[in-house]
């Protein structure tokens, strides 16, 4: 008889795992229905996700598993975006893009960018493990992080630059050869620049068609929904649910945020809760908002690194897909960053929102409202702060021995994508199964 293997959270890690281990598994999740953050809201005609899930894909078992799960859902997208810098827009990524900026901020970051290139080749830093502040600085120079990186990373994660590591950074910041920045410079187009240049999205029902997908191949009497974990025993492999039922497994794959998951478990070392107390992480308000007045912007997204604006970055569904909004609409979701124990008052925030939206030219006066929706997402993004990896070191290792694997996004405390979520998930189960 095959070991039993208990799930915790039916996102998309959780629904992966799930799926390549085909037998021998249960999953458990405390809400409603299946996805995790990788859901769908509708409201009054308007479809939105819980903030920006894009498709960005590049491992090739992920593309063919998806395309086998949904082979005419999604659409191909080149991607339009830009930043929102000065009074004026520039097309992202900023460090490729600089021209159109005031031109001694343009001087300002060609002087810095080639600084840092003259001290990278003249030194051996690269050998040393840097803080994100170290890194920017290194990477491109003095100008791009006075106007770009540093105040939308300060915005974003709400923590001290020197505080946050860089490794996270590999595949989520392009840093352009010399050519290519001073292409931007001087307003040469550069092209496919990034990781994230084209990008998938389904062409109706939002992105929980993704985790609808994976729900068709599960066992249906292997699915449970409205079970919420309250406790887990380590020693005795047993979880207990707040209808005070309970679970016994061989295995255990957890999905929940690992602080949180650390925060639940019974006869663990102390080590392990005090590394866990230290973990780090931030909210986002995610604001939806429906406009009665066709193409309000030709983007994707657009991201708002001046401390003026409270919000960092808003994203507009419609140009995603056409069927996301009522006919003559516009819709987007407005990203303001959180700390745990901020709050906002929604008509506060609303207020702070629609001034900035109003200031920047993307919302009009005359415009009618027709939606306008708040969503408090508690643990949104982990921090990697320098204290982050010394902590994994800990825990992930311990929970292992208790036969416990933390994996995806939130599980394994990491910054990831959707892909990466699916990964994880396929990797867990071929581990398991071997």
């Amino acid at each position: 008889m095959g070991q039993q293997i208990g799930i915790l959270g039916a996102g998309l890690s959780g629904l992966s795992a799930a799926y390549h281990l085909g037998t021998g598994y249960d999953i458990f999740e405390q809400e409603a229905e299946v996805g995790g953050l990788c859901r769908t809201i509708e409201h009054d005609g308007f479809v939105f996700d819980y903030t920006g899930h894009l498709l960005h894909l590049r491992d090739d078992s992920v593309r063919q598993l998806i395309t086998m799960f949904l082979p005419d859902c999604f659409q191909l997208h080149q991607r339009r975006a830009n930043i929102y810098s000065q009074g004026r827009c520039i097309d992202y990524p900023f460090q490729a893009n600089i021209h159109g900026l005031p031109v001694e901020t343009i001087k300002e970051c060609i002087l810095g960018f080639v600084d840092s290139l003259i001290r990278h080749t003249s030194s051996n830093s690269s050998q040393k493990s840097l803080s994100f502040r170290e890194w920017v600085l290194e990477t491109f120079g003095a100008g791009v992080a006075r106007y770009f990186m540093f105040p939308y990373n300060q915005k974003l994660w709400k923590t001290r630059l020197d505080e946050m590591a860089a490794d996270w950074v590999a595949w989520s910041i392009p840093k352009p050869t010399f050519e290519e920045f001073l292409n931007g410079a001087l307003g040469i187009k550069n092209s496919d620049f990034g990781y994230n240049p084209t990008f998938l999205y389904p062409e109706s029902g939002g992105i929980f068609q993704l985790p609808l997908a994976f729900l068709s191949s599960l066992q249906a009497d292997k699915l449970h929904l409205r079970k919420k974990v309250v406790a887990v025993d380590a020693q005795k492999r047993l979880v207990t649910f707040d209808d005070r039922s309970s679970y016994h497994y061989d295995r255990l794959i957890s999905t929940l945020p690992l602080k949180t998951f650390v925060g639940l478990l019974q006869n663990i070392p102390e080590s392990i809760r005090n590394a866990a107390d230290h973990l780090r992480y931030i909210s986002v308000y995610d604001i939806n908002i429906g406009v009665n007045r066709p193409y309000i912007s030709d983007q994707h997204w657009s991201y708002f690194p001046e401390p003026e604006f409270i919000f960092y970055r808003i994203g507009f569904p419609m140009n995603f897909s056409k069927n996301v909004v009522p006919e003559g609409c516009s819709s987007m979701y407005v990203e303001v960053s959180a700390l745990p124990h901020e709050e906002y008052a929604e008509e506060t925030l609303l207020e702070q929102v629609y001034d900035g939206l109003y200031r920047c030219g993307l919302l009009k006066k005359t415009d009618e409202i027709l939606v306008a929706d708040v969503l408090r997402l508690d643990c949104a993004y982990v921090i990697h702060d320098l204290y982050r990896s010394r902590a994994l070191a800990t825990i992930l290792p311990c929970l292992e021995q208790y036969k416990i694997s933390s994996i995806g996004r939130y599980g394994a405390w990491e910054y990831n994508s959707m892909e990466g979520a699916i990964l994880a998930g396929k990797q867990i189960a071929k581990r398991l199964r071997l």
